[in-house]
Formats: C-alpha cells, sequence, structure tokens
C-alpha cells in the first residue's frame, strides 16, 4: 500500500457576524457558535485529489489541529463536500467568490454543500466541553470521498461547522498560513501493479 500526505491548497473562515469580510490569508480557521456575539463560525478547506485519480482507495483521514478549545459546552464537528468552486481570498458569509452569492448565506444549504437531510456528512467528530488541544481526526466515508478522487464529483473542498450551532461550541484551529500545522489528509491506497517482464 501508498500513503500520500495532502495538506491543504486553500482554506478560509467566515462569520455570521462578518458577512462581507474574508479571512482567507489568516493562519487559524474557526468552527461553531459564540454566543456572547450570536456568532456563527465556519471554515472551509480545499486539497488537491489529482494524485489519487485511478487509485484503489482504501481508507482516508483528515487531520486538523485544535490549539485554543474556548466552547463551554460539547457538541460534533461536521465536515460535508462543498458544491460550490470558493475562492480562498474572496469568499465570505455572503458569497463564495466576488460577486457571486452562496445559495444560503454561509455556504450550507443544498445548492451549496452536502446536508445532514441529503448526502449526509462525509465525517462527524465528538468533541468535549473542555476539548484538549492537539490534532483532531476526522475519518472519511469513501462512498463520498472516493467521487472527489475521480472526476465524479467536482473537488471544491469541504465546508466545516458544529452539528449544533445553537451553544457555545467554538475553537481554533490552525490554517495552512501555519507552518508545521497545515491541515492536512491522509489517503491509503492499494499499491499500482508494477509489470513483470521473463526473460
Amino acid at each position: 500500500m501508498t500513503i500520500y500526505n495532502l495538506k491543504s491548497i486553500a482554506d478560509t473562515r467566515f462569520s455570521s457576524t462578518e458577512t462581507t469580510t474574508n479571512r482567507g490569508t489568516e493562519d487559524y480557521l474557526i468552527i461553531g457558535r459564540r454566543t456572547s456575539d450570536s456568532g456563527t463560525r465556519r471554515s472551509h478547506v480545499k486539497a488537491d485529489f489529482s494524485s489519487l485519480n485511478g487509485k484503489t482507495i482504501l481508507s482516508a483521514k483528515f487531520y486538523l489541529y485544535g490549539y485554543n478549545m474556548v466552547g463551554t459546552a460539547s457538541g460534533t464537528w461536521a465536515m460535508y463536500r462543498s458544491k460550490r468552486d470558493w475562492v480562498e481570498t474572496e469568499a465570505t458569509w455572503n458569497r463564495y467568490k466576488a460577486l457571486t452569492d452562496w445559495g444560503t448565506a454561509g455556504g450550507y444549504s443544498t445548492t451549496d454543500s452536502d446536508t445532514t437531510a441529503v448526502e449526509g456528512a462525509i465525517s462527524t467528530v465528538a468533541f468535549a466541553a473542555a476539548e484538549g488541544v492537539g490534532w483532531k481526526e476526522f475519518t472519511l466515508n469513501l462512498a463520498l470521498f472516493t467521487p472527489m478522487t475521480n472526476g465524479t464529483f467536482t473537488n471544491n473542498g469541504f465546508i466545516l461547522k458544529t452539528g449544533s450551532e445553537s451553544t457555545d461550541n467554538w475553537n481554533y484551529f490552525y490554517s495552512r498560513e501555519k507552518p508545521g500545522y497545515e491541515p492536512y489528509f491522509l489517503v491509503e491506497v492499494v499499491d499500482d501493479l508494477q509489470p513483470m517482464w521473463f526473460m
């Protein structure tokens, strides 16, 4: 088997309290809701999966480094495939790229992404109210992930949000702008068969 380590090539975050602000060049992401300002934070991440085209995938995992876990409530992080070609330095709560709005502000709707009600999350991870810092592992559903590697579902990356956005459960993670702590994917594939030559 071969394992591919694929780092984020684009990531950004946005907030319902800063609907026109882009945060794509900053070194951290936020996921969750902050009750003190009634704000919901979501993030997007994308990697290049072209090296996986034609490969038989055995497993796929995604990793984020949580460095400031400030939420006071437990919950679930949920990861969904995005359906929009969002731009890292242009996406906001209202728009996925310059002058082009999301179907629904915030980027989570049946026109903007997979949803729990339809396709389902590609991964979910439970977290505690006093979650520790460190790498957080998401095991990806291969039925949803593999189509992103072979061209049958366009790779627009992923949206990350909390399952419940009604409690104080927001947390900080490093983005690709933080060297050594970039979000990344580990994908295990079947080795290519090598031709055998007989003399």
